[in-house]
């Protein structure tokens, strides 16, 4: 499928296509980000079937990015769209799945939306930003452990051009080849 298009709305549609069209998987239906990341443009190109909104934080503070379509699986006519996003100097996506969105909190309510933002800011402009907020949501949470499986995603553009570096960064809470908390790949 990837041979043939870099349009990740024309890959959402395919793989709907064969939710739809495989028998065993009829009564099958998901949620997906897909996100292209053009780094020499600083654009990404996203659809989203029904998955957690990302968030885009920059100087200005965070924002959802709210565009979505239809989950997977449900409809065979379902149509799906490119949407595109300039990253800015400074600014930074962060994609998560529902186990964070759900995590259980001290307050008795889930974590949501609003506070996934929060924890965002709280993380932003921290050389370590998915640990700190995977560490900031646990220090709140009803239990210090994650209730569902979770995976973040946090793509980062740096301010200044003397500090890019050729290759993107990326962070993960595992430790594997990273070098100050950070990677490159």
């Amino acid at each position: 499928m990837l041979q043939t298009t870099d349009s990740p709305a024309e890959l959402m549609k395919r793989v709907n296509q064969v939710l739809m069209d495989d028998p065993p998987l009829e009564d099958t239906f998901a949620s997906l980000l897909l996100l292209r990341w053009e780094p020499e443009r600083n654009l990404i190109t996203y659809a989203n079937a029904g998955h957690c909104r990302p968030v885009l934080i920059g100087p200005r503070g965070p924002e959802i990015v709210t565009y979505s379509d239809m989950i997977l699986g449900l409809d065979e006519d379902a149509e799906f769209k490119d949407t595109s996003i300039i990253m800015q100097p400074g600014s930074a996506l962060v994609s998560y799945t529902d186990g964070l969105l759900e995590q259980n909190m001290n307050s008795g309510e889930q974590l949501g939306e609003d506070s996934v933002m929060k924890a965002v800011s709280g993380a932003f402009g921290n050389g370590h930003p998915v640990d700190r907020l995977i560490s900031n949501v646990l220090d709140d949470s009803a239990v210090r452990e994650f209730g569902d499986d979770i995976l973040l995603f946090w793509l980062e553009r740096e301010t200044s051009r003397e500090r890019e570096r050729p290759t993107p960064r990326w962070f993960s809470p595992f430790g594997e080849g990273r070098e100050s908390g950070a990677s490159t790949v």
